[in-house]
């Protein structure tokens, strides 16, 4: 019995590290094609490419590569297992509440960078500050819509949720299940086991195992892969990328399947297109401390509609 316990520990060490090997291997390969992709093109092809179709070619070579890797390493089974059907209504929910968490996200960045941005502008002026944006900032207001928009809603979000809550989530939540078990508290007193805190203290507990942890250490790695700009600027990106990390983290680990935080972060990236285009800013919705007034009422709407939809199917179960 030992003897077989210890080569079932073993053997799920190896399925966790191949995991983390896939995961390593794909972010890798997506950062250094970043990086260095442009110099292994044709120079005329190079100088042709905007920067969304390069990062479209990037997104999908790296995507090729890592599901190459789990299908050579993994054999496939990590990458089905993530991409589990879940329910729609689940994926519809997560959607009709990111706006609020666009909204958040960008508040908590503005407030971070606000002492910086501030500083910047006092002695470098509104132009430099502007430039800190770069190429990114004017291909996503200068280019054609549909090519930013396949970029930003489509191949980034379907790479980038299947790298991050698809291979590196699953080796990291395996890892975490297979090797924490949560500590328990012996006694025989029963206000003790039924107390408020101890019930809150084994809910911390139990979220932490089941996903929270994973979903906080995969979001603080999407927010610093995406730390490439400077100044303010760039702690805004890096504060949105944290959060739209973690809450696309939440969904993974809700919902079961990268299915919904794809849905989460296309419709977060969408959201990002229209703020900067100011399609969704205008005298009625004015920008309010770098927060588009109009995400917070389509948020507001959104989780109204959440929740009277969540009393009806109550009510229709209760019926039943």
């Amino acid at each position: 019995m030992t003897a077989s316990a210890d080569a079932g520990r073993l053997a799920a060490w190896g399925d966790i590290a191949r995991g983390l090997v896939v995961a390593a291997v794909w972010i890798g390969s997506e950062r250094f094609m970043a990086l260095r992709g442009a110099r292994l093109l044709p120079p005329d092809i190079a100088r042709e490419l905007t920067l969304p179709s390069f990062m479209i070619l990037v997104e999908l070579a790296a995507a090729t590569i890592g599901l190459t890797a789990a299908a050579v390493l993994l054999r496939g089974r990590r990458v089905r297992h993530a991409l589990g059907i879940t329910r729609p209504r689940h994926v519809g929910s997560a959607v009709l509440v990111t706006p609020l968490m666009f909204a958040v996200a960008l508040g908590l960045a503005f407030q971070i960078a606000l002492p910086t941005l501030l500083l910047e502008l006092q002695t470098r002026g509104v132009a430099a500050v502007q430039a800190q944006t770069g190429e990114l900032g004017r291909a996503i207001t200068q280019l054609p819509i549909a090519l930013t928009l396949s970029w930003a809603v489509l191949v980034a979000p379907v790479s980038e949720e299947l790298m991050f809550r698809g291979a590196l989530y699953t080796g990291l939540q395996r890892a975490l299940t297979r090797v924490w078990a949560p500590p328990q508290i012996q006694s025989e007193a029963s206000y003790i086991d039924n107390g408020l805190v101890y019930r809150g203290w084994r809910a911390a507990l139990r979220i932490t195992r089941n996903g929270g942890a994973t979903a906080i250490v995969t979001g603080f790695i999407f927010g610093i892969m995406h730390a490439d700009l400077s100044g303010g600027m760039g702690l805004i990106r890096t504060v949105t990328a944290s959060v739209l990390g973690l809450v696309t983290g939440a969904t993974r680990a809700i919902c079961g399947s990268v299915l919904a935080s794809i849905a989460v972060h296309a419709a977060f990236n969408l959201l990002s297109v229209a703020a900067t285009r100011r399609w969704i800013v205008s005298a009625t919705f004015p920008m309010k401390r770098g927060v588009p007034t109009f995400t917070l009422a389509l948020g507001a709407t959104g989780l109204v509609l959440l929740l009277l939809l969540v009393a009806l199917r109550r009510r229709r179960k209760s019926l039943e």
